[in-house]
């Protein structure tokens, strides 16, 4: 079993992957920004990576196609995943966006509003990770300082980040 009920998966992260999910045409245009997202949790990156290799497995679109990427709808990603073991974690994921009213979380969205919503997830997601590196830094940096020097400069500097990090959290609780 690939997931069991008690692995917490991080929200934002399912969110994201559901999103390319629902609407994996995502991937035409975002493939290589998809496969750069930081993410936490091992199972998600597992299925992240197994969405990528499907879509590379995928022959390349031909002059005169209709459709960017003959092959990249979501019964066949779902088959393939299914496949590949990650059926439980798919359904999972999909259970969970369903909870939540997100442009990019409705199946029947279209790709104009589909996208933009994604990206703006992206960005948040991407802002949450950067400031928790920041936060890690702050905190190493502020024990050896109060260690060598017993200043609080960097205190200053961590509880920016934290605040920051704080802000950003509540704006985005719907993402």
């Amino acid at each position: 079993v690939l997931v069991q009920e008690t692995i917490d998966l991080p929200p934002r992260e399912v969110l994201l992957l559901a999103g390319v999910l629902l609407h994996p045409q995502l991937l035409d245009s975002r493939r290589d920004f998809f496969e750069g997202l930081n993410f936490h949790s091992d199972v998600l990156n597992r299925l992240r990576f197994e969405i990528i290799d499907y879509f590379d497995s995928l022959p390349e679109p031909q002059a005169g196609d209709s459709a960017p990427n003959i092959g990249l709808d979501r019964a066949a990603l779902a088959g393939h995943l299914n496949e590949r073991g990650m059926g439980e974690i798919v359904e999972r994921a999909l259970n969970m966006a369903a909870a939540d009213s997100l442009k990019f979380t409705d199946a029947e969205g279209l790709m104009e509003d589909v996208l933009p919503a994604w990206l703006e997830t992206v960005k948040v997601h991407h802002k949450l990770h950067t400031l928790a590196a920041e936060r890690q830094a702050a905190e190493a940096d502020l024990e050896t300082e109060m260690a060598e020097h017993g200043t609080d400069k960097t205190l200053s500097r961590l509880i920016a980040i934290k605040n920051e990090i704080a802000t950003l959290e509540r704006q985005s609780d719907g993402l």
